[in-house]
């Protein structure tokens, strides 16, 4: 499916190539006519998710430690 952040490159010159969301949202390439390659299709998370999930471990981790200190 066609979500935001997907990306999409040449992998020997590293041109991004361009798609837009066909039927379904699925994802078309626009492969221009005689085409000879091989093209990456791949999903960039947003930083803020990163920074998130940071949050999410750091957050599980003192969870642990409270939870080992009040047994000891």
């Amino acid at each position: 499916f066609a979500y935001p952040g997907y990306q999409a490159e040449d992998l020997d010159t590293r041109a991004a190539i361009a798609f837009t969301s066909g039927d379904n949202a699925r994802i078309r390439l626009e492969i221009p006519g005689g085409y000879s390659g091989t093209i990456r299709i791949y999903y960039k998370e947003p930083v803020l998710w990163r920074i998130f999930e940071i949050i999410s471990l750091l957050s599980a981790v003192a969870f642990i430690v409270l939870i080992l200190r009040r047994r000891l």
